[in-house]
């Protein structure tokens, strides 16, 4: 039994192996030459480029893969067409477009997928001129060549490849010298350095492609940084009675970047944003102080102070110095009634208060030592940095910084606010 087992399996090897011989027979492949020519394909009368045509055929349908290679002095490049092979013959054609002057070899090449060559066919060599412009790598600062910081900064960068275009090759972009990660592949870009830091950057642009041409580029860009914001304040009516016309204007000073300037002026009645001027007509008498805050579109902050004098009705000033002038003080004397009626009561009752008044000082006034009567010739102790002033009438007045105005009280020793008067 066991005999005749192992008998029949040695009939069926035997059986098979002619019908395993047929379908090695039946995966031959024929790969034919039938075109090899040289042509000029940018019209300036020299051979750039090689036109390749090939029939593949097989007794049974076959996947097959036709390659070209083709090889320079120092580069190589394969294309590759898949093609679906049957008795009857299938056409690939190639067009293989020299990147750069010197000689070519060729090779045609019918393979399996997985790469096991069926036939090999050597085309020798030829001798051509380049028929590619090859990489282009150009940047450009768009604009002014001066850039504030602040402003709308551009970088135009094109990468133009011609070459791995044609033969689906990878390009390889590096740019160097700038301060954030920027993504650039085959094409134009336009680049926002409206954010840089200020500073000068080298911005240093190649290309290279996987047939070893390339091409670079580079490029200088300053971003400045302007002033911070500032301007000229200028008081319409200061020094003058609380009612009379009254402003405060503000004129930005000229700079790169004033148009996005933010102001705020803040007065004693409240803040008022995006304006040139307050009002200050209806401001009560006083020293009152403005600050005009300014901020750029960088964020750079300025204050400007100004102080604004108003005076009490009626109150006599100085021209031109804003000291109280009591010497003219009678322009502002009201209108004596009838003389004969009020006469001697106002005669009467003057002397009265006066000989009072006498009593009083004498009564309350201390007294005082050598050192406190020189302060009838010496000026007064009081603000370093206040303006001193001794009128005709042997008044010490005191004017400050701010524009406050006070007088020397000798009966007290202190300085008291003239509206106290």
């Amino acid at each position: 039994m066991r005999t005749r087992f192992l008998v029949g399996v040695t009939m069926l090897i035997l059986l098979a192996l002619p019908i395993a011989q047929g379908a090695s027979q039946d995966s031959e492949v024929s790969l034919t030459l039938t075109a090899n020519e040289l042509r000029d394909s940018d019209g300036d009368s020299r051979n750039d480029t090689v036109r390749i045509v090939a029939t593949v055929e097989s007794s049974t349908t076959t996947i097959v893969h036709v390659s070209l290679l083709s090889e320079s002095s120092s580069d190589e490049l394969i294309m590759t067409r898949i093609v679906q092979s049957t008795s009857e013959p299938s056409i690939v054609a190639f067009n293989v477009t020299a990147w750069a002057d010197g000689a070519y070899s060729f090779t045609l090449i019918a393979s399996t997928p997985g790469g096991d060559e069926f036939q090999r066919i050597d085309l020798g060599a030829r001798s051509l001129s380049q028929g590619f412009i090859g990489p282009e790598a150009t940047m450009r600062l768009v604009g002014q060549q001066t850039v504030w910081k602040g402003e709308t900064c551009s970088i135009e960068m094109s990468i133009l490849d011609d070459i791995a275009e044609r033969y689906d090759l990878l390009t390889s972009v590096r740019l160097t010298g700038h301060p954030f990660p920027v993504d650039l592949h085959h094409g134009k870009h336009d680049v926002d350095c409206s954010n840089w830091p200020q500073g000068t950057y080298t911005l240093s642009l190649m290309v290279t492609n996987s047939l070893g041409a390339e091409a670079s580029t580079s490029l200088e860009v300053s971003i400045l940084q302007p002033l911070p914001p500032s301007g000229v304040v200028t008081v319409s009516g200061n020094n003058t009675d609380s009612g009379e016309s009254c402003l405060v204007q503000f004129e930005m000073d000229e700079g790169p970047i004033v148009s996005d300037t933010t102001i705020i002026f803040s007065t004693p009645y409240g803040t008022v944003r995006d304006t040139l001027f307050v009002d200050c007509t209806d401001w009560d008498p006083g020293a009152h102080l403005v600050k005009i805050q300014l901020t750029d579109i960088n964020g750079r902050t300025s204050l400007i102070p100004a102080h604004v004098i108003r005076h009490v009705p009626g109150l006599v000033i100085k021209d031109d110095t804003g000291w109280v002038n009591r010497s003219q003080a009678a322009a502002f004397a009201p209108e004596a009634a009838d003389p004969a009626i009020w006469a001697p009561l106002v005669v009467g009752g003057g002397v009265l208060f006066i000989l009072a008044l006498v009593i009083t000082l004498r009564v309350r006034a201390p007294r005082r030592s050598d050192s406190d009567l020189l302060f009838d010739d010496q000026t007064p102790p009081g603000d370093p940095y206040a303006e001193v002033e001794k009128d005709d009438h042997g008044q010490w007045w005191q004017r400050h910084s701010d524009g406050r105005i006070e007088w020397w009280d000798a009966i007290t020793n202190t300085w008291e606010p003239w509206d106290t008067l």
